[in-house]
């Protein structure tokens, strides 16, 4: 599950290549990622910015670990390009296209099996799957809520 920090902002301690797995922040930053292991990772984007301090490239990582300072990622997600790092380059958690659209894919989702079990049979009783009447732990049989 991604997980998420407010205003998180941290920059390499040193230099990483297009193909590195892991990336060096200050510990004391990383220590702020925490809750990883499992199927639990944070999504960072790496900026390069051009002479004049403008945003000119991005690459999206997925931090799957870390041990004090050293950060083990999954590089180029979201169909961004694998970039050579330079030390010093801003590491920040941003709200990204990816995440959005898995956030609008889980809740269409939510929503369909919603409106299967709202589909709804005698004067408004909630069906499963299998067009079965639901009912609570007295039997009484359960209504969808109107808006």
């Amino acid at each position: 599950m991604q997980l998420f920090l407010n205003n998180f902002s941290t920059s390499l301690a040193a230099a990483a290549g297009e193909d590195a797995l892991q990336l060096s922040i200050p510990a004391a930053d990383a220590g702020m990622l925490t809750g990883l292991g499992g199927a639990n990772y944070y999504q960072l984007t790496a900026i390069l910015r051009d002479a004049q301090g403008r945003e000119s490239a991005w690459e999206v990582v997925r931090v799957i670990a870390r041990n004090s300072g050293l950060l083990t990622v999954v590089r180029a997600q979201e169909g961004t390009t694998p970039l050579a790092l330079p030390a010093g380059t801003e590491l920040q958690l941003r709200l990204t296209a990816g995440t959005l659209v898995a956030l609008q894919t889980q809740i269409q989702a939510l929503s369909d099996r919603l409106a299967a079990l709202e589909n709804t049979g005698q004067e408004g009783v909630l069906l499963d799957a299998s067009g079965n009447q639901l009912t609570d732990h007295l039997n009484n049989l359960l209504t969808g809520v109107s808006a």
